[in-house]
């Protein structure tokens, strides 16, 4: 992990383990941006780890979260929310991106390519350690 920065100060204290979606997501989005727009000015040991561990207690919690439907129940809900509320994340994260490349050509459009693939890899693969419970409970039960 990289050294201190300010924006830091942002995770600094993590939601309650019985914390709802709204609390988890609130603390939760700040720290997924922050690690896919702004790793470069650092983020410490221990807000990955507050941010980690607010991901375990959201989906390791003895309540289900979220509503339940015929078709979720048991492993499959637990997370659903949370697996829902990252994949709006990229969905929007991703529109200023595609915006600007509209006018970007030739090299101009590869290097802007590169540039953003080697931002968004870093980014995504601290996300995927960040995001372990979720795989673990959302996504395998899926698979």
């Amino acid at each position: 992990m990289a050294s201190s920065s300010s924006s830091d100060d942002a995770f600094a204290k993590a939601p309650t383990r019985i914390a709802n979606l709204e609390e988890t997501w609130t603390f939760l989005n700040q720290g997924v941006d922050h690690i896919m727009n702004k790793l470069d000015s650092g983020l410490t040991f221990p807000s990955y780890t507050n941010l980690y561990t607010t991901v375990y207690n959201y989906c390791t919690s003895t309540k289900m979260h979220g509503k339940p439907d015929s078709n979720r129940t048991g492993a499959n809900l637990v997370g659903a929310d949370l697996y829902v509320k990252l994949s709006e994340y990229f969905i929007e994260d991703f529109k200023p991106m595609k915006q600007k490349t509209a006018g970007l050509q030739d090299e101009e459009l590869l290097r802007y390519y590169a540039t953003e693939w080697d931002r968004y890899t870093t980014g995504a693969n601290f996300l995927n350690r960040l995001f372990t419970y979720l795989k673990i409970w959302q996504v395998a039960p899926i698979s």
